[in-house]
């Protein structure tokens, strides 16, 4: 805000820290007993900002209203993404009231094919952002979707996927080396991961 900004002393600011923990502290323990969310959205969000365990992030659900909008419905820290971190929130949620369930068969759905949904869980947590999602095709294919648009005229399927094909083989140029890449050859080897680290590793609390 520049150094002119009126009332944003190191104090100041201090305090405000203070007044945004007690209302998240509130927010935080609110009766859901009610409430009714027809979607669901969860997701782990990770900053670009040093914290003090390095594993650490933020677990974030918004939910929409019958009314279509969207509220922040929890967030919490937790370890990465873990299998745990994501029970305990949940089960928060349902603890403090939230118990409609609008989807029962999306629900069984869910629980059958829980194993393979997370599956990514039994992998190296530093992997888990590259194969528990297909944004890799995704995040590509939306510039080369650019690229396209601009494409005037019938386009022959063999021009497309030529064309297709060359975009995405420049752009693969600028693809970055998977983080924890070192640990793909544990991997291939065959050594077993637990909710993200190798077995018998020490795990650092959130």
């Amino acid at each position: 805000m520049g150094q002119d900004a009126p009332g944003l002393s190191a104090a100041t600011i201090s305090r405000l820290k203070e007044v945004w923990k007690e209302e998240y502290g509130q927010w935080s323990q609110r009766d859901l007993s009610g409430k009714n969310y027809i979607y669901l959205w969860a997701d782990g969000v990770h900053f670009g900002v040093r914290l003090e365990d390095a594993s650490q992030c933020i677990l974030v659900i918004i939910g929409a209203t019958a009314d279509g909008k969207k509220q922040l419905l929890a967030m919490t820290d937790g370890y990465r993404e873990s299998e745990e971190s994501w029970k305990e929130l949940l089960l928060d949620l349902k603890q403090r009231g939230l118990t409609i369930d609008q989807h029962p068969k999306a629900t069984e759905c869910l629980a059958k094919d829980r194993h393979t949904l997370l599956t990514f869980y039994d992998f190296p947590a530093e992997h888990w952002q590259h194969i528990r999602t297909t944004n890799p095709i995704e995040s590509t294919f939306s510039t080369v979707k650019l690229r396209t648009a601009k494409t005037r005229g019938c386009v022959s399927r063999a021009s497309m996927l030529a064309m297709v094909f060359k975009l995405t083989k420049t752009a693969e140029q600028k693809w970055r080396t998977l983080k924890g890449h070192a640990l793909l050859a544990q991997v291939v080897q065959g050594v077993r991961f637990k909710d993200g680290l190798q077995e018998g590793e020490t795990r650092i609390a959130a």
